[in-house]
C-alpha cells in the first residue's frame, strides 16, 4: 500500500473509533448571538479582547468548578461549550443530574458578564431548546443545535436568550422557574427569557436605550428592541 494511502486510513480508523452513538443523544442546547459585531469589528484590538476575555474568564471560572469533587462541569460529560465569532453554543446532554439548571446558570453567567464588558453594554440574543446533538471539541451538529438557532432568528427579537415553549411541561423547567429567579417571562408573548437586568446595571442600560430610541442613525426595527428593554426597566 502506498505509504500516504496508509496513513490516511489509519487516520481515518482513528477517527471512526473516537465516536460512538452515545455521542448523538439528547441535549438541552443554547445557542448565543452577541448583537452588533458588525459594530464592534470597528472597535480596536484592546477592546475586542476584552469582550472575548469576559467570556473566557466565565468559562475559566466554571473550568475549576468541580460536581462533588469530581467531574468538572466544563467537560465532555457536563456542558461542552464552543465560541466562534459572536456565536456561542453551550450543550449539555439531558440526562445528567440538574442539566437543565445548569446550563441556564452558565449561559446566565455569560450574558451578564458580556453586558458589562466594555464602556457600552453589549447585549446578547438567544434561544435554548432540546433535541439531538453531537459537540467536541471539533464539531456541533444535530436538531438541537437547529432548533436553538431559529428559536434565536425567528422568535427572541430582542435582546433576551429566551426558552422553548416545547420545555414549558417538563419536571426541569417546572422546578426552575418555582424556585429560581433567573427566568422571567415576558407577558407581551408569553416566552420566558433569561433575565439580564440588574438593579446595579439598570440606570446605565436605561439611559443607553434612551440614546438608541433616539438617534437618527437607528432604523425602526432597532428602535423597536430599545423600546422593549425601556419597557422591561419600568417593570423591574
Amino acid at each position: 500500500m502506498d505509504p500516504l494511502q496508509e496513513i490516511k486510513s489509519q487516520i481515518n480508523l482513528s477517527i471512526q473509533k473516537k465516536y460512538t452513538e452515545l455521542d448523538y443523544s439528547e441535549c438541552y442546547v443554547a445557542f448565543l448571538d452577541i448583537l452588533g459585531m458588525k459594530n464592534l469589528l470597528d472597535k480596536n484590538y484592546s477592546e475586542l479582547r476584552k469582550l472575548f476575555n469576559s467570556i473566557e474568564s466565565i468559562i475559566a471560572l466554571y473550568d475549576q468548578i468541580s460536581i462533588m469533587g469530581k467531574e468538572k462541569i466544563l467537560s465532555q460529560n457536563q456542558i461542552r461549550i464552543t465560541v466562534m465569532s459572536d456565536s456561542i453554543v453551550l450543550s449539555m446532554k439531558k440526562d445528567i443530574e440538574r442539566s437543565f439548571s445548569k446550563i441556564i446558570g452558565v449561559s446566565s453567567a455569560i450574558i451578564n458578564q458580556v453586558l458589562i464588558s466594555l464602556s457600552e453594554p453589549v447585549f446578547i440574543r438567544g434561544g435554548i431548546s432540546a433535541g439531538k446533538l453531537s459537540h467536541t471539541d471539533f464539531s456541533v451538529f444535530g436538531p438541537g443545535l437547529v432548533n436553538s438557532y431559529l428559536l434565536e432568528e425567528n422568535q427572541a427579537i430582542y435582546m433576551r436568550c429566551i426558552l422553548s415553549p416545547q420545555l414549558y411541561n417538563e419536571t426541569e423547567f417546572k422546578n426552575y422557574i418555582s424556585t429560581q429567579k433567573a427566568i422571567v417571562q415576558d407577558k407581551k408573548d408569553g416566552l420566558y427569557f433569561i433575565e439580564f437586568l440588574r438593579p446595579e446595571n439598570k440606570e446605565v442600560i436605561k439611559e443607553f436605550a434612551k440614546l438608541q430610541v433616539e438617534s437618527d442613525k437607528n432604523n425602526d426595527r432597532i428602535k423597536e428592541k430599545y423600546s422593549w428593554l425601556l419597557d422591561r426597566l419600568e417593570i423591574i
